[in-house]
């Protein structure tokens, strides 16, 4: 009874060393010193406060791609910061665009987080590949005046 007891118990331990791969990786997108605009929808505020949108008064002239992995270890406390700005002044203005719209940012899993049963262990590292996109723009010639901001009312 007590032997039956034992492998019950080792084998629910295992089940759930094997369904708990603690391996993984983080990262914090940041773009702290990007010279352009970045929006997450289709839209950008200029200067003075109007809002110019993509298929309106934003014409699109390139692509944003950027792919990286980053690594971490002790089951992903140790996260790495993953600056874009560089790569994103370069390649805006490189398209002669004037900023980014639809600005998406994607992790998976990569091949390190798969190696049951090192992925138990704290000092096995872990990544994640990250990919930003987005669809660098600039303002068309000629276009209308865009249309004003909306007023964003004021917490009392």
């Amino acid at each position: 009874m007590q032997r039956r007891q034992t492998w019950r118990a080792l084998l629910g331990l295992s089940a759930a060393a094997l369904l708990a791969g603690c391996a993984g990786a983080g990262a914090q997108v940041t773009a702290k010193s990007a010279a352009y605009p970045l929006s997450l929808s289709a839209s950008l505020p200029d200067g003075d406060g109007r809002v110019h949108t993509l298929g309106e008064t934003l014409q699109p002239v390139g692509a944003l791609e950027i792919h990286a992995t980053q690594y971490g270890i002790f089951y992903g406390a140790m996260r790495g910061v993953l600056d874009i700005s560089s790569a994103v002044n370069e390649r805006v203005r490189a398209a002669g665009g004037e900023g980014v719209v639809r600005l998406a940012i994607r992790a998976q899993n990569c091949a390190l987080n798969w190696f049951f049963p090192f992925t138990i262990l704290p000092f096995w590292p872990g990544c994640h590949t990250i990919e930003v996109t987005g669809v660098i723009v600039r303002r068309r010639q000629g276009a209308g005046a865009p249309k004003p901001a909306a007023e964003v009312p004021r917490a009392r």
